[in-house]
């Protein structure tokens, strides 16, 4: 668990850095930062990943995600996409063909997934007025 923490705590700190630079960088540009999903649907099980070991800890993901979320709420050119929210109901909890994964790597996207982060970032590019 401390590994983990740790992992997370570099985790946002890289996050923070990316994101001072870029906004420093373009200062006129608009950030779009995206929340993780969970392929395991809240489950921490994704089918042949470490199932020997038990569920995954979700709270990890949940840091990360809070981080991501408050950082966006509170810096200037920053909005948030919560691909989180909108794929949960979308990963191992449903059938193989109704997931928005790829099958051979439920962390990655399939095509239905990448356009579903598409449409994400879309909708909050239009709710801040933007696009």
């Amino acid at each position: 668990r401390a590994l983990m923490d740790r992992i997370v705590t570099d985790i946002c700190e890289a996050y923070d850095l990316l994101v001072d630079t870029l906004l420093g960088r373009f200062d006129r540009g608009t950030l779009v930062a995206t929340t993780v999903y969970d392929p395991s649907d809240r489950t921490g099980r994704i089918p042949g990943v470490y199932e020997e070991s038990g569920p995954l800890p979700l709270e990890f993901l949940d840091r990360l995600n809070d981080h991501i979320r408050a950082l966006a709420m509170g810096t200037p050119r920053v909005i948030l996409a919560d691909a989180y929210a909108h794929f949960l109901g979308h990963g191992v909890s449903v059938p193989e063909e109704d997931r928005w994964f790829w099958r051979r790597s439920l962390i990655e996207p399939n095509a239905r997934g990448a356009n579903e982060i598409r449409a994400v970032w879309l909708q909050t590019l239009r709710d801040a007025g933007v696009y």
